[in-house]
Formats: C-alpha cells, structure tokens, sequence
C-alpha cells in the first residue's frame, strides 16, 4: 500500500507501537520514515490530528512533516479486518527528547505560542469534556465490578476536581503534551502525536507537562514539586498569554484527573484485562490521597 500510494521506495517496514494506532518505522532508500495506522473508530480524531498539523506548519510552527502521498493527499485509507482505516505517513525525527528539568522555561515560551496560535484555527475541535477525562475510567471500574464504595468515592473526587477544571478558560489542548511527543531540534521544540487534541482546557497541557509527581507512587509533596514547576513554566508561557491563581488551581486538579484518562486510553487501547486488581487498589489510593491533598491546599 506504501508503495503504491508514495513516490518512495520502502525497503522495509517495522511495528514500534501498537496504541490508539500501530506505529511503524519506515526505512526507504533515501531515509527513515513513521507510519501511523489508525484504527478505524479514531478516524476523526486521525484526520482533525492531520488538519491541525497542516494549519500550524502553515504558520510557522514546528511540528513533524507530514509527507503527502503522490497525489498530494496528507493521509490514506487502509482496508483493514476492522474496517477502513485512516494512515498518515511523517519524515522520521531524529532529534533528542527535550530535558524537562531544565528546559521548561523554553518549552513554556513555545507551549504559549501554540496555544494562542491555535486561537486562529478555522475548523471544529473535537470536544472533550467530564465524559472524556473522568466518566470513562469509572464506566471501566464498574465494567470490572470494582470495589462499589471506592468506585463512590472516585466520583466524588472526579467530580470535585473537575469542578476546578472546568472554572478555566476554554480553549484547545494539545492533550498529550509530554516530552516524549517533542524532539528538539536545532532549538525548537518540534511536536507531534496530535491523536488527543481537543477544545477542552488549554491548562491541560500545562499540568502535564508541570506535574511533579509519581504516576505509581503517591508523595505528599506532589503539589510542591509542581508549583515549583509551574513557576519555571509561567516564565516562559506568560510571555505570551497568562496564567491566573484558578489556573493554577485546575492544573493541580488536573494532575489527578490526568491518571483517570491516560488508564481509561490505555484499556480501551489494550482491553480492560490489562488492569489487575493490585494496580486499581493502588491508583485508588493514589487519586483518593491526591485529592485529600488538593483539598487541603485549597
């Protein structure tokens, strides 16, 4: 299918990863390449993902080429066993994941920039709310016949730590925004993996890439191991837009809020027998004493 959709002669074809979409490396006669293969229910999220990264390289933003096919086209669709899919071919980057210990001033200086470019984006965002980013961990709790009083008790906290989220400026979010989806390069800070991007909460990208705790391992100074953070972040991010006390408030919510979504992805990803008994007792205890710790700084 390469082949023939692409003026480039592929020699050999690898899987990386299998997530929301198989990942392959792409060796051609001239150089590497990523292959994303969507699944077919992501379809929508795969082409807005390919749309935004068209309309930010428009603007002189750095983000991961996107090779178009001999026709011109920015993506393909596939014939797969699960039905037609969605798959977009990127120039390999071979540059070095940022360090974020001592990199976040820069990295919020551009994080700035995107947020307020993507103010101009002409097109509907996929729109992503307390469904997305709570309700769906808790249907999967129930799903596994968790623990009824602790999956109560998620709830309740989901909810008040949502209530923070949503006191923020609406707006988009790249949704995935870790260091591991940049590459700098020739000191940009060049981003990709676009799949979760959304009109939710612009802070959401802030919070992941402040959070300052332990995703396994709960810490009483999580929230000022963040703060501290988010100081060296706001150097940079403020030069372009503010960052208010709620603000600052709902990213700490979102720190929390961020361990309900990435499990959820993740099991709707790999199945719901992915999760063992011991890793939801532990997550629990994470989220519930994380929340205790949010209430009490608040």
């Amino acid at each position: 299918t390469l082949q023939h959709q692409y003026d480039k002669r592929i020699q050999e074809l690898t899987l990386h990863r299998d997530m929301i979409g198989r990942v392959y490396f792409v060796d051609g006669e001239e150089c590497r390449y990523c292959f994303k293969l969507y699944r077919p229910q992501h379809s929508a999220q795969a082409k807005q993902a390919v749309n935004i990264m068209v309309y930010l390289k428009e603007k002189g933003y750095p983000v991961a080429p996107i090779i178009p096919t001999h026709e011109g086209a920015n993506h393909i669709t596939v014939e797969t066993e699960e039905g037609d899919a969605v798959g977009v071919l990127y120039r390999f980057l071979a540059g070095d994941d940022p360090d974020i210990s001592t990199t976040l001033e820069s990295v919020g200086d551009q994080v700035g920039r995107l947020h307020t470019m993507m103010e101009g984006y002409p097109h509907q965002l996929i729109h992503r709310d307390q469904g997305f980013y709570v309700e769906r961990y808790l249907s999967i709790l129930e799903q596994l016949d968790y623990t009824t009083k602790r999956v109560d008790e998620m709830k309740t906290a989901g909810q008040s730590l949502w209530q923070a989220v949503c006191a923020c400026e609406d707006g988009f979010c790249h949704g995935d925004l870790h260091t591991g989806n940049m590459r700098l390069i020739d000191g940009r800070y060049v981003l990709f993996d676009f799949d979760a991007a959304a009109n939710a909460h612009p802070i959401i990208d802030i919070a992941t890439l402040c959070d300052g705790s332990h995703f396994n391992h709960f810490g009483d100074d999580a929230v000022q191991r963040t703060l501290k953070k988010l100081e060296e972040f706001k150097r940079g991010y403020e030069r372009h837009r503010g960052i208010a006390d709620g603000d600052v408030k709902g990213v700490l919510a979102f720190i929390a809020l961020r361990h309900y979504e990435i499990i959820a992805t993740i099991s709707e990803a790999k199945g719901v027998e992915c999760l063992s008994r011991a890793f939801l007792d532990e997550q629990y205890g994470w989220i519930i004493n994380y929340a205790k710790l949010f209430a009490n700084h608040h």
